[in-house]
C-alpha cells in the first residue's frame, strides 16, 4: 500500500499551517520507501511510496510532459491492464517511469475524467491540473484501496486514512454517535453514514470533479448493478479466478498470500500453484498463518494444521505467525486490564484502531497485522474470506445495507440525553 493526501483550495483561501507535513507523517508507515511533495496555489499533494512496481523510477507524484499540460497524479493502488493501456496511450504521451500508476495519469491527458471503465485494478487516485486548478479523485468500483475527504472552510482535503486527515487538519472530535449506534446494534454501518461528521468516504466507482475548493461534479460507477452475466459455471468459475490470480502476481518485489486454510484461500492458493507450474520459474509460494494460542481456541477455531497440510501439498513454503493472549486482550478489553499491562500490550492495538479508521466489527485486522508484520517487504495477497459465499456475517449484513432505513434504539451514547428513535440512512 502507499499513502496519498493533500488538499484542492479555494479561490484565495490557504492550509492550515504544516498541512502537508502532518498529513506526510501520519501517512508515513504506508509508505516506508519514500515521500513526495506537490504544491501551487490551487493544490497541495503528498504521496508515501511502498515500492511494489519499478522499484527504480516510480517515485510520485508523476507530472505530466509540458504538452500534454503538466499535469499531475498521486495514487495509492495497482493497474493490472497497464501494460495493455502503455501500448495504446506511448504515442503522444512520454512516459518517465515502468509504473503502472503512470498510466493513470496518461490515461486522463488524453481522456478526462472518463477512466474508471478503462482501468483493471485496485486505485485511489487524486489528479491535478494546475492550468485550470482543477482536481480529480477516483476510486476503485469495488471500494478496495481506501480514500476519505472533508468540505473545509478553505477547499477539498483528502487522504487515505480518516486518522492522517484528522491529523492534518489539525482537528479532534466524537464519532457521530447515529454511526455508533448502527455498529451497535448491527455491527455495520451504511457507506454515507460518516463515523465522524465531518468526514466522509469517496464511495467505489466515485469520480469527484472538483473546481475552486468544491465538488461540482459526481460520477458513480458499480461493477455489481447488473448480475446478469454472473455464471454458476465450475469451469467459468475457474477461469475467473485464474485469470484474477495471474493479474495479481504483477509485482517487482516478492509475493506472500495470507492463508487462512479456508476454502476461499486455499482456492487461491491452488490457482496460483497452477500458475507457477505452467510458468516453469520455480518461484517459491509464501504462506501466512496466523495459529491461535490454545487458551484462545475453546472454539477450535485453530486451523493451522489444515494449512499447514495444505500449504504443502501445493509445495508451498508456511509460515506460522502467533497470535496470543496478550495479542488479544489488547484488541478485545484494553480498559478491563490493569494499568501496568494496558501500557505493555496495547501499543500494537492502538496503532491497528487508530490507522483502521471506521470502527472495525471483528478482530481480523489486528490477525491480518501480525501477519504483515512478520513477514519481510513484499506484495501480499490477501483474498477476502466470502469468494465463496461461506462467511455468514457478509450474508447477515446484506439485507441491512439493502434496507432503505433502519430504526434504531440506542441509550446514553456520548451527547446523547435520553432515549430516543433515529434512522439509519441507506
Amino acid at each position: 500500500m502507499c499513502g496519498i493526501g493533500g488538499y484542492f483550495l479555494k479561490t484565495g483561501a490557504s492550509a492550515p499551517a504544516g498541512f502537508l507535513d502532518r498529513m506526510e507523517a501520519a501517512l508515513a508507515h504506508r509508505g516506508p520507501d519514500g515521500s513526495g511533495r506537490f504544491t501551487d496555489d490551487g493544490a497541495g499533494l503528498v504521496h508515501t511510496r511502498l515500492s511494489i512496481v519499478d522499484l527504480a523510477n516510480g517515485a510520485q507524484p508523476f507530472i505530466a510532459p509540458p504538452d500534454c499540460g503538466g499535469k499531475v497524479l498521486i495514487a495509492n493502488g495497482e493497474i493490472y491492464n497497464h501494460s495493455a493501456l502503455r501500448a495504446e496511450l506511448c504515442q503522444g504521451y512520454g512516459f518517465t517511469s515502468g509504473s503502472d500508476c503512470e498510466t493513470v495519469l496518461a490515461l486522463w491527458a488524453r481522456h478526462g475524467t472518463d477512466i474508471l471503465n478503462r482501468l483493471r485494478g485496485m486505485y485511489a487516485a487524486a489528479l491535478y491540473d494546475p492550468a485550470t486548478s482543477d482536481g480529480v479523485l477516483v476510486r476503485d468500483p469495488f471500494g478496495i484501496k481506501p480514500l476519505y475527504i472533508a468540505e473545509t472552510g478553505y477547499g477539498i482535503a483528502f487522504a487515505s486514512e480518516i486518522a492522517a486527515l484528522r491529523a492534518a487538519m489539525g482537528e479532534t472530535g466524537d464519532p457521530d454517535p447515529l454511526h455508533a449506534a448502527c455498529i451497535i446494534d448491527r455491527q455495520h454501518a451504511p457507506d454515507d453514514l460518516p463515523a465522524f461528521a465531518d468526514i466522509r468516504r469517496v464511495a467505489p466507482g466515485e469520480t469527484l470533479v472538483i473546481r475552486d475548493g468544491r465538488i461540482t461534479g459526481r460520477h458513480c460507477d458499480s461493477p455489481l448493478d447488473d448480475w446478469s452475466a454472473a455464471s454458476s459455471d465450475p469451469g467459468a468459475f475457474q477461469t475467473a479466478l485464474h485469470d484474477s490470480v495471474s493479474a495479481h502476481l504483477m509485482a517487482d518485489v516478492p509475493l506472500g498470500l495470507f492463508f487462512s486454510g479456508g476454502v476461499d484461500s486455499s482456492a487461491i492458493l491452488a490457482a496460483l500453484a497452477d500458475l507457477r507450474a505452467r510458468d516453469g520459474s520455480g518461484e517459491p509460494i509464501l504462506t501466512y498463518t496466523v495459529r491461535f494460542d490454545a487458551r484462545l481456541d475453546r472454539g477450535g477455531d485453530d486451523e493451522t494444521d489444515v494449512a499447514r497440510g495444505l500449504a504443502a501439498a501445493e509445495g508451498a513454503d508456511f509460515v506460522d505467525v502467533p497470535y496470543g493472549k496478550a495479542d488479544f486482550l489488547a484488541d478485545a478489553g484494553l480498559r478491563r486490564l490493569p494499568a501496568t499491562t494496558r501500557r505493555r500490550i496495547t501499543p500494537f492495538c492502538r496503532r491497528c484502531i487508530w490507522r483502521a479508521g471506521p470502527p472495525a466489527t471483528s478482530r481480523s485486522s489486528c490477525r491480518a497485522r501480525a501477519a504483515m508484520n512478520s513477514s519481510p517487504a513484499m506484495a501480499a495477497t490477501a483474498p477476502a474470506c466470502g469468494l465463496s459465499g461461506r462467511n455468514s456475517r457478509h450474508g447477515r449484513a446484506r439485507p441491512f445495507a439493502q434496507a432503505c432505513s433502519v430504526t434504531i434504539l440506542h441509550r446514553s451514547l456520548p451527547h446523547d440525553t435520553g432515549n430516543r428513535q433515529r434512522q439509519c440512512p441507506r
